[in-house]
């Protein structure tokens, strides 16, 4: 996922987390059954790219974290 806009530089640290979302509510963050996590973090001028993984057979919202 890119989130294109982001207030960052490139060379800039920032560290990224994934959780399971839903339950209910699309902005509720909550463990699940799936095993998600981010990796691959890219920092780009004004933008951030991570690779989300859900290890799921199906489709599963997902919340993301972005500090730096």
């Amino acid at each position: 996922m890119t989130w294109f806009g982001a207030p960052v530089t490139i060379g800039q640290p920032v560290v990224t987390s994934a959780v399971e979302a839903g339950g209910g509510n699309p902005t509720q963050e909550f463990y699940g059954a799936d095993r998600i996590y981010a990796e691959g973090v890219v920092v780009k001028d004004s933008a951030v790219q991570v690779r989300i993984h859900t290890e799921s057979t199906s489709a599963v919202d997902v919340c993301v974290h972005f500090a730096g």
